[in-house]
């Protein structure tokens, strides 16, 4: 008994080594099991059985046979209506549409957040999301990108059905918040590591991808310092290419200059500008100047409701003042009281700008003025240097439609 004894003892050493190799495989196999999206043959359970059952075998069957690579889990198949519903995948500017819903409605409780939105973006375009304070442009964002679920309603981005169980969604597109979330104990380069990872790209991918968008928003230097000694407009930056680490097809921004100073704006409104070449940017902002520089297109919403959608310079025709200026190089006093008899004319005044003679005269009749003014310069002999009808700014125009609760 004593010489058994012994043997076991002399053996010991040798099995505690394999009994804790097998423990671990088996502990590795089954978080993997748990963690993984997919499974080959899509049964969890059985694989759990597998990796118990046959001790230091089964996790090595599992590991070898069982482990399903996927760079992006699509998730349950979704049926489109029809075909002409889908919005396709983007390849020129403006040629096909890149964001697309019908009817979309969100309300929470008896708030109706959102009211039967229907809107289409085009392909690789700046589109301007404007609204005042709690008109609806968060929950849109949200609706848009599957972190939220509609009340009704269907919303298509990049040619996917957006549902929270898409996510294919996350894939083609990329979110840049009003307010980024960091880890404040990583360096900038770790943050961007981590993104790739959750994105499924490869190590090399990833090395390769961080660099390329650290030196595209001027943060190589402070790649290596904590996030948390960031400066907010430096966050913001760095947000901006967390937002581009999938080169998503479209990208969602959420006030993307409102923390920078100007030349930091004056950045970010050329990378945006770039970015156009190769996705569609859905841009919601309260800085207007920024929306007049920069959108090919602009969405005004308040109250939930869409009220227009137009390019700046199409709102600028629709709500041009009837004023028309005109300047000369000669005196222009005789001219201006010709106006005084024009009928389709009203209220002409000269003053002297600078030296230089200056005529306003306001349009009863703004067509028949756009086409008989310049006649009557012409005919006026004076020698004009300047004439241009007043266009209103972007802020001028989104206070009177929102005042008016609509597009005229």
């Amino acid at each position: 008994m004593t010489g058994q004894f012994k043997t076991v003892l002399g053996v010991l050493p040798f099995l505690i080594p394999l009994f804790v190799l097998e423990l671990g495989l088996m502990v590795f196999a089954l978080l993997d099991v748990i963690q993984r999206q997919r499974v080959r043959g899509g049964n969890k359970i059985i694989w759990i059985v597998v990796i118990v059952a046959i001790s230091v075998i089964g996790p090595l069957v599992y590991l070898i046979l069982g482990r399903e690579e996927a760079t992006v889990d699509t998730g349950p198949t979704v049926s489109v209506p029809a075909p002409a519903m889908t919005a396709p995948t983007v390849s020129k500017k403006g040629s096909q549409t890149a964001i697309k819903t019908e009817g979309l409605t969100k309300e929470y409780g008896k708030i109706r957040a959102l009211d039967n939105l229907d809107l289409e973006v085009p392909g690789n375009i700046v589109f301007g999301f404007l609204g005042p304070n709690g008109a609806g442009k968060t929950t849109t964002v949200k609706l848009l990108t599957g972190f939220a679920r509609p009340t009704a309603g269907m919303a298509w981005v990049a040619g996917e059905r957006v549902s929270p169980d898409n996510l294919q969604i996350q894939a083609n597109c990329g979110l840049l918040p009003d307010v980024p979330a960091f880890y404040g104990w990583m360096s900038g380069r770790e943050f961007l590591h981590y993104v790739g990872d959750l994105h499924s790209l490869t190590r090399a991918e990833i090395r390769s991808r961080t660099e390329e968008l650290l030196d595209l928003v001027d943060l190589k230097q402070a790649a290596g310092r904590r996030v948390g000694g960031y400066s907010r407009g430096m966050k913001q930056r760095l947000g901006i290419a967390q937002a581009l680490m999938n080169r998503p097809k479209v990208l969602f921004m959420d006030e993307p200059t409102s923390a920078l100073d100007p030349i930091g704006r004056r950045e970010v409104l050329a990378l945006i500008h770039r970015l156009r070449e190769t996705a569609t940017i859905f841009m919601s902002t309260h800085i207007l100047s920024d929306v007049e520089r920069v959108c090919d297109l602009v969405g005004i919403i308040d109250k939930g409701r869409l009220l227009t959608v137009s390019t700046v310079e199409g709102l600028q025709k629709r709500y041009a003042r009837s004023t028309f200026e005109m300047e000369f190089m000669e005196d222009a006093s005789a001219f201006t009281d010709s106006l005084k008899k024009v009928g389709w004319l009203a209220e002409p005044t000269m003053v002297v700008e600078n030296g230089t003679p200056l005529v306003r005269v306001r349009a009863v009749d703004v067509e028949r003025a756009r086409r008989e003014l310049p006649r009557l310069i012409s005919e006026s002999g004076l020698t004009l240097s300047r004439y241009e009808m007043s266009l209103p700014g972007l802020e001028e125009i989104f206070v009177q439609i929102v005042g008016q609760g609509g597009a005229r």
